[in-house]
């Protein structure tokens, strides 16, 4: 189950953006057709531009992925494929999609 942030900073000395972060990934692996920026941002308690920011990171590196005009955010194939023990391959694969757009 996950905990609150709140639940969260009580525990012992964790890094927040981490916390943040984790947090963001776990809303959006539960989101399988991906989830706007509106949303995620509600539920995980972070003001719009602070979501966005950690969002773009994210993509950056592969973690999660942005679907078309929709606008929603997905687990990205760099995180798939860490969960599927083949993390070599997805990023590969990922930097290859990134220089072709």
């Amino acid at each position: 189950m996950m905990q609150s942030q709140a639940e969260l900073s009580r525990n012992a000395k964790q890094v927040r953006g981490l916390v943040r972060a984790f947090s963001m990934l776990e809303v959006i692996a539960c989101s399988p057709r991906g989830i706007s920026l509106r949303d995620l941002s509600r539920l995980v308690g972070l003001h719009k531009s602070t979501a966005l920011r950690m969002l773009r990171t994210m993509a950056t590196l592969g973690y999660v992925a942005q679907t078309g005009e929709a606008k929603l955010y997905r687990i990205g194939d760099r995180l798939s494929g860490i969960a599927a023990g083949h993390p070599g391959e997805q990023r590969a694969r990922s930097e290859k999609t990134r220089r072709l757009t």
